[in-house]
């Protein structure tokens, strides 16, 4: 997963945050609805997702925090949301089907409600995205997971889109892994005209990236692909 901070400087100039864990991608894009909250929760973000369960309860303590001052905080619902999601990862890898429900459906009401608050921000549209997408790659039923992939794409979109001016300026890591998960999204919906469209953005994005050189070889297998099925008539 990908892991953002907007830290509100100069707009669309990238930077690295000294307590970040290794890996961590962090980047500014001055959004109007920065509020911090990302600077206090992105190290237990990342704890979180490798299966730090202190980290993701101070994650999830940060946000209602920050949510009970301000509840019109969308950066900080938004990041509850994310948080949620690992929740619901934890309770089904335990076998509580249940509980994993809740803090999904609890997860989901989040992403939307932030996205309500400011269908704008960057950030808010990017985490959305994030984690949609990842639910869709692991949800258990087709249909539902198709419905989550749809979404992750139009939260990605959205995400893209008001970056927009500065897209240039954006670090490769975010565009790379953003736009191939949008396109891996698409194959996984059975759409590969549009899968093969935003593989091949990857690869304008980002030329000579890791995400352009995984965009080539989907690109190769789909042309196998036909190719197989054309010698098979």
């Amino acid at each position: 997963m990908l892991f953002v901070d907007h830290v509100g400087a100069q707009e669309g100039t990238p930077s690295l945050q000294a307590d970040a864990p290794q890996g961590m991608l962090v980047y500014e894009i001055g959004t109007a609805g920065y509020r911090g909250c990302e600077r206090r929760v992105i190290a237990d973000y990342a704890k979180a997702a490798a299966g730090d369960s202190q980290a993701l309860e101070r994650m999830l303590g940060i946000c209602a925090e920050a949510i009970e001052v301000d509840t019109q905080n969308a950066e900080a619902v938004a990041w509850r949301g994310a948080a949620r999601m690992l929740e619901a990862g934890e309770a089904s890898s335990s076998g509580d089907m249940m509980a994993a429900m809740t803090a999904v459906n609890g997860a989901l009401a989040d992403l939307a409600r932030a996205s309500k608050l400011e269908p704008e921000n960057p950030g808010v549209r990017l985490i959305a995205a994030q984690s949609l997408l990842a639910l869709s790659q692991n949800h258990p039923i087709p249909q539902m997971a198709k419905n989550y992939a749809k979404q992750g794409i139009g939260h990605a979109e959205a995400g893209l889109a008001s970056l927009h001016d500065n897209w240039g300026a954006q670090p490769v890591e975010m565009k790379g892994r953003l736009m191939f998960d949008v396109a891996a999204a698409y194959e996984r919906l059975g759409e590969p005209g549009k899968a093969r469209d935003w593989y091949n953005r990857v690869i304008g994005a980002v030329p000579g990236s890791a995400y352009a050189e995984q965009a080539h070889a989907e690109l190769e297998a789909q042309d196998n692909a036909a190719d197989r099925a054309a010698r098979s008539l």
